[in-house]
């Protein structure tokens, strides 16, 4: 019997960046602000309740490009509503 044992080597390169991402609520307004890398694509999607229904995209914010450096956007809610709010990276 024959046997024969293959091996081979490949690298792999991982890079990990930390983004920070923050909110403000103020006179019905939520300014959303987040660290963006250049050239990534990000899209910003809302969502009442956390338990039930799906994320929608925001208009407007369905494809935003990244510069680089941090990015803020005027988000309107409604008074005495909640929300929640994430960023999404696209392919």
């Amino acid at each position: 019997m024959n046997e024969r044992h293959l091996s081979t080597t490949n690298s792999v390169t991982v890079v990990v960046r930390q983004l920070r991402a923050g909110a403000v609520y103020s006179k019905g307004e939520v300014t959303l602000q987040f660290d963006t890398v250049e050239l990534q694509r990000y899209r910003i999607e809302f969502r009442a309740d956390l338990t039930s229904g799906s994320w929608t995209p925001l208009p407007g914010s369905e494809q935003i490009e990244g510069s680089g450096g941090p990015i803020s956007l005027d988000l309107p809610v409604g008074s005495g509503s909640r929300g929640f709010y994430r960023i999404v990276l696209l392919p």
